[in-house]
């Protein structure tokens, strides 16, 4: 039974060290405009995630607005989900 009990405190520890995951920080490294016109415009925005957590992460979605001398131009979403390596 103590065995038992000594496992049991084990998985618990090991659940306790795992922590809060700090958010990973974006920098956008590069704007390209791939098509201008008056009624339209579409623009590549490349970004860069640091993820400052010792273990890895799953982006699934990033939604941001994009602003020119801070006036609202347009929306930004993440094409498909990522994984960021840890401290990476």
């Amino acid at each position: 039974m103590s065995k038992l009990w000594i496992l049991a405190a084990l998985a618990l520890s090991a659940c306790a060290t795992t922590g809060r995951l700090e958010p990973p920080t974006i920098t956008v490294t590069d704007i390209a405009i791939d098509y201008f016109t008056a009624p339209d415009s579409k623009f590549t925005v490349q970004v860069k995630l640091a993820n400052p957590n010792y273990r890895e992460i799953a982006v699934d979605a990033v939604n941001a607005e994009l602003r020119l001398e801070n006036i609202p131009v347009g929306t930004a979403a993440l094409a498909a989900p990522i994984r960021v390596p840890p401290r990476g």
